[in-house]
């Protein structure tokens, strides 16, 4: 098995998938688990919906590389563009890397190409570690936006 998936971190195998089944095969006390509070935390009070999200093989691979140097997930880095999105009044629309001049002027020769950007180097530099809150936090605290 090489899926390249992981699990806190540990590759996916079938050591692991091994393990799950024996678990599963043993049986679960219900309550225990409810105990132990498996699962993901709930991000509001109705229960969230997983939906599929069709990338190309370069959207995708640009959003992994950034959750990979910013060790956050997929889901974080999408929502977090949704709200900033959302909260800008900014409509979300799939554009042809091709029509990206023509769609944002000037600004289109940028768009359209893979750069991407970290704080490694001012990390190391200054000895910097960022504190406070994250992007989404900062600006879901409202005093960025006029409502």
């Amino acid at each position: 098995m090489s899926s390249g998936e992981t699990v806190n971190g540990v590759p996916l195998n079938e050591g692991l998938v091994a393990a799950w089944e024996a678990e599963a095969e043993a049986g679960y006390d219900v309550s225990a688990l409810k105990r132990r509070g498996r699962g993901r935390p709930g991000r509001g009070a109705e229960p969230a919906e997983v939906v599929a999200l069709r990338l190309t093989a370069d959207e995708l691979a640009a959003l992994d590389a950034r959750a990979a140097r910013e060790h956050r997930s997929r889901s974080e880095l999408i929502r977090e563009a949704m709200f900033v999105a959302r909260r800008l009044g900014v409509p979300t629309a799939s554009i042809d890397p091709a029509d990206a001049s023509a769609h944002f002027g000037w600004l289109g020769a940028f768009i359209g190409h893979n750069n991407p950007a970290s704080n490694t180097l001012t990390r190391e530099r200054m000895k910097w570690t960022p504190t406070g809150p994250t992007l989404l936090q900062d600006l879901s605290n409202g005093h960025w936006f006029k409502d």
